[in-house]
């Protein structure tokens, strides 16, 4: 259960029965984790993903989000759930930025040792999505669920075919996230595309 749920536990104060909220969701992912897996002993991986999800959460709960899971080498957050965010898309964008700026020192470190740089893909989407327990007998966990989490994760694999070059991080937007950002972002439409599994294609940035 992450944090911000659990103090609304303890408060008793929140439903374990799905609500749904509008929220920004981030899915983050290593690029070529496969091969970084492949080549060195399970004890190593181990230690490279508890430094990178250190290193990820920090600038995740800097601007307040909500860790919800680790999957294999991936992160996903949210921001304005179960507390209420009015300006959840900009700190999902700052909190991108953030990765990218610790990223950027992490690689000079590893330069210096003769490691190979981490590279991560960022998809951030806005939408509504029910967040609660869901699970079965037994075992459950407190997720958010929704197409707009889908979505975000099919941004993040655009990267792959939009940006493969960026050195430390691509960030790509939806377009429900990028009509929501201040002028302290720029942001650079790079078309509709389609996203795996959906009808409709998606404005990104």
């Amino acid at each position: 259960v992450p944090r911000s749920v659990t103090r609304h536990m303890l408060r008793g104060n929140l439903s374990q029965q799905p609500r749904r909220h509008n929220v920004t969701i981030m899915f983050t992912d290593v690029v070529g984790f496969s091969a970084i897996a492949e080549q060195h002993q399970p004890d190593a991986v181990a230690a490279f993903l508890n430094r990178h999800y250190t290193l990820v959460v920090a600038e995740i709960e800097r601007q307040r989000g909500t860790v919800a899971q680790f999957i294999g080498d991936s992160v996903l957050a949210y921001w304005g759930a179960p507390d209420p965010m009015p300006d959840h898309a900009e700190r999902a964008a700052a909190a991108a930025l953030g990765i990218e700026r610790a990223l950027e020192d992490e690689t000079a470190g590893r330069a210096a040792r003769g490691e190979a740089p981490v590279r991560v893909r960022i998809g951030i989407n806005t939408g509504m999505i029910s967040a609660g327990t869901v699970g079965g007998a037994g075992r459950a966990t407190y997720a958010a669920v929704g197409d707009a989490v889908n979505a975000a994760q099919r941004i993040e694999q655009l990267g792959k075919v939009l940006c493969p070059d960026r050195p430390t991080v691509a960030i790509l937007l939806g377009e429900a996230t990028a009509e929501r950002l201040g002028a302290a972002f720029l942001v650079e439409p790079v078309g509709r595309q389609p996203l795996r599994g959906r009808v409709r294609a998606e404005e990104v940035f």
